[in-house]
């Protein structure tokens, strides 16, 4: 599905293939993180802050010119590991759930798995 998010490839689509192929919405649909204050001791503040920080990342990294993507996703990365256990306190063991809710949308779906392969041989 991957390689579809990155192509020009827009005709025989079915709705999943769509949703996939769309930046933010795809990205947008990814409402795990709200779950955690439903069953655990943990602020809605954590699941809002966390769900926007994806979503401005995001924003950002498409806003940049195509050779930056990386780089800056991975800084984007970075800053979430790093502010992950300090800024919320979560319950012992999931520490790690923000930094990979980042890794997963930000650095996974959202950055080009070949960012530098010119454009007419894309399906070579």
């Amino acid at each position: 599905m991957k390689r579809l998010l990155h192509t020009s490839q827009t005709t025989d689509l079915s709705w999943l293939q769509r949703l996939v192929k769309n930046r933010f919405l795809f990205p947008a649909l990814h409402f795990q993180l709200f779950a955690i204050p439903l069953v655990l001791d943990v602020t809605w503040s954590y699941a809002i802050f966390w769900y926007l920080f994806m979503m401005l990342s995001i924003f950002l990294i498409h806003m940049l010119p195509l050779y930056l993507h990386r780089p800056i996703a991975l800084l984007i990365v970075i800053i979430a590991i790093v502010m992950g256990p300090t800024l919320f306190s979560v319950p012992t063991g999931l520490e790690w759930l923000s930094s990979i809710f980042i890794i997963k949308l930000v650095l996974s779906h959202c950055v080009r798995e070949e960012p530098y392969r010119p454009d007419d041989q894309k399906n070579n």
